[in-house]
């Protein structure tokens, strides 16, 4: 925390962004100590919960090993509530922040944003630029020394593309 103290007071930042909206707490502590009036932005890669169809806020399981995941709601809620603004990636993600800010006290008001992922070309494609089999996907290669089947390598049918693409 000292380290983080003394950094704030030699930059003196306008804004700080916590890369884990678990961190602004701490991130906040520390901008209050140093004496610097800079804004904190919350990411949430991740939502440690869900909801089920009924509405029921359902803790993560990968979070709630031996019941932590109580904790980890709580913490992923001060973060919330430390932060300035608090960004997202989907309207899903959204929704759900705000529901569960709402139950666990947090005021979200207008500090809640949509910042959708970057899109990297290299990983998906433009569905519109994918040319699609008219007879289905091209048949799989079966390697005679091995035995194993391979998906085949096709710019028609790429390996990986986006879920449009996939799903049209």
């Amino acid at each position: 925390m000292d380290a983080l103290v003394a950094l704030f007071r030699e930059r003196r930042p306008e804004v700080v962004v916590a890369n884990q909206v678990e961190a602004a707490p701490a991130i906040r502590a520390a901008l209050l100590e140093a004496g610097v009036d800079a804004l904190v932005v919350g990411y949430c890669h991740y939502l440690p919960f869900s909801f089920s169809d009924g509405g029921g806020l359902e803790l993560d399981p990968a979070m709630d090993d031996r019941g932590l995941g109580r904790s980890v709601l709580l913490a992923f809620a001060a973060g919330l509530a430390a932060c300035d603004r608090v960004l997202v990636h989907s309207s899903t993600a959204a929704s759900w922040t705000t529901a569960a800010a709402a139950r666990t006290g947090v005021d979200l008001g207008d500090k809640l944003h949509i910042v959708p992922a970057p899109r990297d070309v290299r990983l998906v494609r433009d569905p519109a630029g994918i040319t699609r089999p008219t007879a289905g996907p091209p048949a799989s290669t079966t390697t005679a020394s091995t035995g194993i089947t391979a998906p085949p390598a096709s710019p028609s049918w790429p390996a990986v593309s986006s879920p449009a693409a996939r799903c049209g």
